[in-house]
């Protein structure tokens, strides 16, 4: 490869580290804590609740929640 190949790969590298940054603590964001299940609903009655609670998390996905 030629250095000006390696210098546009590291700046790529470069750039998408940047832009990725953030994900690295882990966070949640925006709206991401309302489609995390709750933690009364992680047990055997919570699943029940998931299943036939349609008001039980933010939207009826029981699936996902489950």
């Amino acid at each position: 490869m030629s250095r000006r190949s390696w210098l546009v790969l590291l700046a790529l590298v470069i750039v998408t580290f940047i832009t990725y940054g953030p994900v690295l603590h882990g966070s949640l964001l925006w709206d991401d804590d309302a489609h995390v299940t709750q933690r009364s609903l992680q047990s055997l009655d919570g699943l029940q609740r998931i299943w036939t609670d349609v008001g039980a998390t933010q939207q009826y996905y029981p699936l996902v929640h489950s």
